[in-house]
C-alpha cells in the first residue's frame, strides 16, 4: 500500500505541476513569444547553419553525406530546399566571415527574445542596457557555434573510432547509437542551460535550470520526428501551398522548436518559484 500511495502522491503532484504550468503559459503568453522569437529563427536560420557548415567543412574528414545527415531532423519538405540554399552559399567565397556577422547578429536577436520571455517567466524587470544585452547574446551565440561544433565533431570522430572498435569487438555497433545520442544530448543540455544561465537579468543556479533544459533538449528532438513524421505521412502541405511547401514547413517547425524552448523555461520559472515558497 506504501508504494501505491507514493505513486498516487507522484502522479497527483504532476497533476498540479502540469496544471500551474498550462495556466502560466496561458496567462505570459507563450504563443505570442514564440511567434515572435520563430520570426528571429526564420532570419537567424540559413546564414546560422551556412556558418556552422561552412566551419564543419574545413574537416576533411567529413563529406556533404555526413553534413546531410544533420538536416534530417527537418521534415522532407523541407530538407532539400534547405541544403540547396546552404551548400549553394557556403561554396562562395569568403562567405564564412558574412555568414558569422549575419548570424551573430540574428541569432543573437532570437536569443534577446529568450532573455525577455524568461524574464517576464520569473518577473524580473529588465534593467540592462539593450546594447549590453545583444552583445551578451553575441557572446553566448559565438559560444554556441562551438559547443554545436564539439558536438558534431565528437559524433563524427568518435564514429570514426567506433567503426574501429566495431571491426575487433562487432557487438558494440548495437552501442554505438546509445553514445552518439548520449553526445548530442549533453552538447543541447549545454547550450540551453548556457541560455537559460546567462541571458536573463538575473544569474540562475544549475539546479533551478537542468530540468527545463532536459525537457527542452528531449521535447525538440521527439517534437521534430513527431513533426516530420505527420508531414510527410498525413499532411498535404504541398496541395495547400504548392511550391512553397518547404518554406511553410520549415516555419511551423522553427515556430515549434521556438514554443518548446519557452516551455522549458517556463517550467524552470515553476521549479524556481516551488523552491522559493519552500524556503520562506
Amino acid at each position: 500500500m506504501k508504494i501505491v500511495s507514493i505513486v498516487y502522491d507522484k502522479f497527483k503532484y504532476f497533476g498540479i505541476f502540469l496544471k500551474e504550468l498550462v495556466l502560466k503559459s496561458i496567462d505570459d503568453d507563450i504563443p505570442g513569444l514564440s511567434a515572435q522569437l520563430a520570426f528571429f529563427l526564420v532570419l537567424s536560420f540559413f546564414p546560422f547553419l551556412t556558418l556552422i557548415f561552412s566551419l564543419i567543412s574545413l574537416s576533411p574528414f567529413l563529406t556533404e553525406d555526413m553534413l546531410f545527415d544533420v538536416l534530417k531532423a527537418l521534415p522532407d519538405e523541407s530538407v532539400s530546399l534547405v541544403w540547396d540554399i546552404i551548400t549553394g552559399v557556403a561554396r562562395s567565397k569568403g562567405i564564412i566571415i558574412t555568414s558569422a556577422l549575419v548570424a551573430i547578429w540574428s541569432v543573437s536577436a532570437a536569443i534577446g527574445t529568450v532573455a525577455k520571455a524568461i524574464n517576464r517567466f520569473y518577473h524580473i524587470k529588465e534593467k540592462r542596457n539593450i546594447f549590453v544585452v545583444r552583445l551578451k547574446g553575441m557572446f553566448y551565440v559565438t559560444v554556441t557555434v562551438f559547443l554545436i561544433i564539439a558536438g558534431f565533431s565528437a559524433v563524427v570522430f568518435g564514429s570514426l573510432i567506433g567503426q574501429g572498435i566495431a571491426w575487433l569487438f562487432p557487438w558494440f555497433t548495437q552501442w554505438w547509437n546509445v553514445i552518439r545520442f548520449v553526445l548530442l544530448l549533453m552538447c543541447a543540455l549545454s547550450i540551453f542551460i548556457v541560455i537559460f544561465k546567462k541571458m536573463p537579468a538575473k544569474d540562475f543556479k544549475v539546479t533551478y535550470l537542468w530540468q527545463g533544459a532536459l525537457f527542452t533538449s528531449v521535447g525538440w528532438g521527439i517534437g521534430s520526428y513527431l513533426f516530420s513524421f505527420y508531414v510527410n505521412h498525413f499532411s498535404n502541405y504541398h496541395v495547400l501551398y504548392g511550391g512553397l511547401a518547404g518554406v511553410i514547413t520549415l516555419v511551423f517547425w522553427l515556430y515549434m522548436s521556438a514554443y518548446i524552448i519557452l516551455i522549458g523555461a517556463e517550467i524552470n520559472s515553476i521549479i524556481y518559484k516551488r523552491y522559493i515558497e519552500r524556503e520562506k
